[in-house]
């Protein structure tokens, strides 16, 4: 690898970009990694023409966008992004606790925070660590730093499907926009069908959520730009209904406060409970009524006993501590996510502020589309035209990537590779018709707003996601029972995190990943664990 790494060491502003590089891709799925690597190899002897090279291209553009990423003006070369704030907390000492949390996201936090005010002595292990909010927001050291894998991880599918999700205090609400949703009202009858709660309880639960998050919409004052959103111009276009999406966030003459999860139900409740940073829960096992987890740090490792456990460590991560620990098979996993196809403007006028993402929403009558931005900052502009292998000079202000998302159809599932667990999912022909006929009609519409250029193929949409959910669905999975409790443990382990969610909601799923969480631990609290 150091001979390859050094035939492309030219592509570098300076070593210390490269050396950030090299890091980086070491922290990617094992599957990216081969593939990058393999990418390198290739780039390193027939150069930038391996770019349009059939399958192997799309992984030389990936190599090629995140070499741009490194190279950004706006990254300091000699910055080490994450040091700062990780501590490995190797002295570590405490072994017996009422309950062990693993991940800090949505569900894991809310649990957290509910298992504090029962009174219980509870552990919070997070395998990420406290986020850096002097780091640029969607920049390449939040990536690398603060997202499973470095931000590199693929759904196996027959192209390629990235998808990215937090790794930090907070999970996923650290590190994206804060845009909060409802179950929508479509969906609700059959949504309450696959919980073990009513409509009445869930609508109690998502106020009380919203509270907590300080969810705000963003007032027309301090939209910038969005206020003349394409999106709105293309929801009039077709006739749709558009919403500007609330987030948790408030909102004063001088900005925004981002609340995430852990500012919200994690920070205040420190000074009551344990956490234990950049240590990952590699397996669990029950011995006389109580869980072991045990536990491996950057050079060390725990054995930690407690009464109850919670696993809330993710879509992947949560089934691959089930399945080293003896207590789930590959085949009873499940997978479903969010399939977003990426459009890239080009207009005539400014549309976007470099900084922050329009807030704008739109769907087709139905719901089975939904229209909206993507991270578009100049970093990830440049990225995505690698991606795309999109040639173009044009102003970055009035350039815009939107995705286009909706449910796939087909099926999916988790395989093992090495020690770790993949998604795959097998995309049926008729949706991907359906989905090239939908893109078609977005390209002919924002032609019709005034977008100069479309860069979207809808024979080959280049597809990608950041919700992923549903390997283990309440009231579907094999696994667990209707409240998230793994079988045979005795009601002593739980799942409580976006693997329980038993539908894609067509909307960012941390919303009612709070709200499910908060119904399944109140209840817990009060009717078993007490």
């Amino acid at each position: 690898m150091m001979q390859k790494s050094k035939r492309i060491s030219y592509l570098f502003i300076d070593q210390s970009r490269s050396a950030n590089f090299q890091e980086h891709i070491q922290k990617a799925d094992l599957v990216v990694k081969l593939g990058l690597r393999f990418a390198i190899f290739i780039y390193s002897i027939f150069g930038t023409k391996s770019s349009k090279f059939p399958y192997v291209g799309q992984a030389v553009r990936a190599f090629l966008a995140l070499v741009d990423l490194h190279n950004s003006p706006l990254v300091k070369s000699t910055h080490r992004a994450g040091n700062k704030t990780r501590v490995d907390s190797c002295s570590f000492k405490e072994s017996n606790f009422d309950e062990i949390i693993i991940g800090s996201g949505p569900g894991g936090s809310v649990a957290f925070d509910e298992s504090v005010k029962s009174g219980k002595k509870v552990l919070l292990i997070e395998q990420g660590f406290l986020l850096d909010k002097e780091l640029p927001h969607h920049g390449v050291q939040q990536l690398a730093n603060y997202f499973s894998g470095g931000g590199q991880q693929v759904i196996l599918s027959k192209n390629l499907i990235p998808f990215a999700q937090g790794s930090a205090f907070g999970g996923g609400s650290a590190v994206n926009s804060g845009l909060y949703h409802d179950i929508p009202e479509i969906l609700r009858t059959d949504w309450f069908r696959n919980i073990p709660f009513d409509d009445f309880e869930w609508m109690k639960a998502e106020k009380k959520v919203r509270r907590d998050l300080r969810v705000a919409t963003q007032s027309e004052t301090s939209l910038g730009i969005y206020s003349a959103s394409p999106i709105i111009d293309l929801a009039i276009n077709k006739g749709w209904d558009y919403e500007r999406v609330s987030r948790w966030r408030t909102y004063d003459n001088f900005g925004f406060v981002h609340h995430s999860c852990y500012e919200t139900y994690i920070e205040n409740n420190l000074e009551k409970s344990y956490l234990l940073s950049s240590h990952e829960a590699r397996k669990v096992s029950l011995d006389s009524g109580n869980v072991k987890v045990y536990v491996r740090g950057p050079n060390c490792h725990h054995e930690i006993s407690s009464k109850f456990l919670t696993l809330s460590a993710g879509t992947t991560s949560t089934p691959e501590i089930l399945l080293r620990s003896g207590l789930a098979d590959v085949g009873q996993l499940q997978f479903n996510f969010h399939s977003m196809a990426r459009i890239y403007t080009e207009f005539n006028r400014s549309i976007n502020d470099l900084i922050d993402i329009d807030p704008h929403q739109t769907w087709n009558s139905d719901m089975s589309m939904k229209i909206g931005a993507s991270a578009s900052t100049r970093d990830f502009l440049d990225a995505t035209k690698r991606s795309l292998g999109i040639q173009s000079n044009h102003c970055p202000e009035a350039s815009l990537v939107l995705y286009l998302s909706s449910v796939p159809v087909g099926k999916g599932g988790l395989v093992r590779i090495g020690d770790r667990l993949n998604p795959y999912f097998k995309l049926s022909r008729e949706y991907m018709r359906q989905l090239g006929l939908m893109i078609e009609e977005i390209n002919q519409a924002l032609i019709e707003i005034g977008a100069e250029k479309v860069y979207a193929n809808p024979n080959k949409p280049f597809l990608s996601t950041v919700h992923i959910f549903g390997s283990l669905p309440l009231l579907k999975s094999r696994v667990i029972d209707r409240f998230g409790f793994v079988n045979h443990t005795k009601r002593n382990i739980r799942v409580c995190d976006a693997s329980l969610l038993p539908m894609a909601p067509r909307v960012n799923p941390q919303g009612a990943v709070c709200v499910l969480s908060h119904l399944l631990s109140q209840y817990i609290h009060e009717r078993i664990w007490t």
